[in-house]
Parts: C-alpha cells; sequence; structure tokens
C-alpha cells in the first residue's frame, strides 16, 4: 500500500496526516508533538482553526528536540475565505507563517475553493469515480469521511 501521493510538483506528500481542525485549545502543542513521536510527518492545519500558534510550537520542539528536521515534514495549511481575493493571498499566507513560526509550507490549499463535493466514504467507496480521478491525477480528499458530528452549523 502506498504511504504517499505524488503531487504535480514532484512533491512526496504522506497520505496520513494529523489534522488538527476541532483541536481543543491548550492541547494541540502536545498533540503535533505525539503525532510527530509516533512518527507523522504530515500536519493539517488551517488559519480558521484558530490553533496555528500551537501547531508551530509542537513543531518546533520536536525539531529542537532533534526527533525530527524541518523537511523531513509535510506541513499543508489553508487560505481562509476572507483572504481569497488575489490583493489578500500574500497577507493571509504570512499571516500563517508567522502563526506557525515557519519559513515555508509544504503545501498552501484554497479552503473551499469551490461548491463540488463528492460522497465517498466506507459505506460508497466510489470505486469507478475514484479510478477515474487517480486517471486523470486527482486525489480525493476524505476529511469528513464518517461525517461531521461536531459542526456547529
Amino acid at each position: 500500500m502506498a504511504t504517499s501521493v505524488k503531487l504535480n510538483t514532484g512533491a512526496d506528500m504522506p497520505i496520513l496526516g494529523l489534522g488538527t481542525w476541532s483541536s481543543p485549545p491548550g492541547k494541540v502543542t502536545d498533540a503535533v508533538k505525539a503525532a510527530i513521536a509516533a512518527g507523522y510527518r504530515h500536519i493539517d492545519g488551517a488559519f480558521i482553526y484558530q490553533n496555528e500558534t500551537e501547531v508551530g510550537e509542537g513543531i518546533h520542539a520536536m525539531v529542537k528536540e532533534g526527533v525530527v528536521k524541518r523537511e523531513e515534514l509535510f506541513v499543508v495549511s489553508k487560505l481562509w475565505c476572507t483572504f481569497h481575493g488575489k490583493s489578500l493571498v500574500k497577507e493571509g499566507c504570512q499571516n500563517t507563517l508567522s502563526d506557525l513560526k515557519l519559513d515555508y509550507l509544504d503545501l498552501y490549499l484554497i479552503h473551499w475553493p469551490m461548491g463540488f463535493q463528492v460522497e465517498c466514504h466506507p459505506y460508497l467507496n466510489q470505486e469507478k469515480l475514484i479510478n477515474y480521478c487517480h486517471s486523470k491525477g486527482i486525489s480525493v480528499t476524505a476529511y469528513s469521511p464518517l461525517g461531521s458530528p461536531d459542526r456547529p452549523w
């Protein structure tokens, strides 16, 4: 089984990552540290999660302790909707880099770039659709494969 996906840039993105959405304040740093100690190398966050400072603290602690080098990590963040305007993208990215205290991100996504989603989960695996996507170099993301019961909206 593959452990990473090769992006069109040539970068290898680990398939399994620590998602930091909905993480309780005050516990994110320890969660990031524990994940890295357990072998996770993909850390996923976003401006709107309001915890990028804690995520950065966890990353920096593990780098400082020599557990991992920054270049061994694949750090992802997302540009929130309020920064989608062309003149605001750089500011949004700089805010994230500042909060994470990082010099670069490995992947910077547009949060909710469009309104198209497909249902794909253990009860509806969409094998034909997934095969088509793979044939076109598209990776399907399962960010809520079993639903979002804690979602406030």
